[in-house]
């Protein structure tokens, strides 16, 4: 969906940038699940030694608090407030 809101940088914006449009997809009646509440993130298409050498927390907390395998499932995902 991140064609929509920044042709050219789509999934590469700033974390920002797609937390906005992650919140105006769901609002728009596009999120996804029972209750259309959240969106899913993909990451089936890279290879699963990619993902656990290079993404190792995000495939834990994928499986702790979503119980999802990320190289067979997407993560369900929430827009939320990104700082330094």
């Amino acid at each position: 969906f991140m064609e929509r809101y920044a042709p050219s940088a789509k999934d590469l914006a700033s974390r920002d940038v797609v937390s906005r449009c992650m919140t105006m997809e769901i609002r728009e009646g596009r999120g996804v699940g029972p209750k259309k509440d959240h969106i899913f993130l993909h990451l089936d298409h890279l290879d699963p030694a990619v993902l656990h050498e290079r993404l190792p927390g995000i495939s834990e907390s994928a499986k702790i608090f979503a119980g999802v395998d990320l190289t067979k499932e997407p993560i369900p995902v929430l827009p939320t407030v990104h700082y330094n």
